[in-house]
C-alpha cells in the first residue's frame, strides 16, 4: 500500500514540475518569438 502511494505522489510531482516549467519557462519563450515575429512584421509592413 505504500508503494502505491509513493507511486501516486511520484506521478504527481512529476506533473507538476512539467507544468510549472511549461508556465514559467515554456510561455515567456512563446511570447518573445510573438512579439519578434511581430516586429518582422511591422518591419517588412514600414519598408
Amino acid at each position: 500500500m505504500a508503494d502505491n502511494r509513493n507511486y501516486i505522489l511520484a506521478i504527481a510531482l512529476s506533473i507538476l514540475v512539467l507544468v510549472g516549467w511549461q508556465y514559467f519557462v515554456g510561455m515567456p519563450q512563446v511570447e518573445r518569438q510573438r512579439e519578434a515575429q511581430r516586429q518582422q512584421q511591422q518591419q517588412q509592413a514600414a519598408g
